[in-house]
């Protein structure tokens, strides 16, 4: 199966980035804010969670988190924004600063004609200079 191009600029991607990075930071203090009990109910209902993936946008994948969280967290009243292993510890926060340094830079803008890698990166119209012509059929 092949990979379907995405139609997005780096400048989209790093506005996207900016936003998730901003919503992060936020979930983080609002967690810290919370009195000492709260803080370590999130912490025990999240013990047995997966951490999530990072998208390149810098979000969880939309599958996350699983259902059982969502009425987990609603069963005991509960913000499911704060039900994310990133927001509930120091050593959360640094595993999530150690995925978002990871993260790949965008260079969208670079080509502006579509390309191929061949060993180097070509623009279409020189690699199909390159190929020898077709004997006539």
């Amino acid at each position: 199966m092949s990979r379907k191009p995405i139609n997005i600029t780096s400048k989209q991607i790093q506005t996207a980035r900016g936003d998730w990075y901003t919503y992060h930071f936020a979930n983080r203090q609002l967690f810290k804010a919370l009195p000492e009990a709260v803080q370590h109910a999130y912490q025990t209902l999240n013990a047995t969670l997966t951490p999530p993936s990072m998208t390149i946008f810098g979000g969880v994948v939309h599958d996350w988190p699983p259902r059982a969280t969502f009425e987990a967290a609603a069963k005991h009243g509960m913000k499911i924004e704060l039900m994310n292993v990133w927001y509930l510890s120091d050593e959360g926060w640094k595993a999530f600063q150690e995925l978002w340094q990871a993260l790949p830079e965008p260079v969208g803008e670079l080509y502006t004609a579509p390309c191929v890698q061949e060993k180097e990166l070509y623009p279409l119209s020189t690699v199909e200079e390159m190929q020898p012509a077709r004997a006539s059929e």
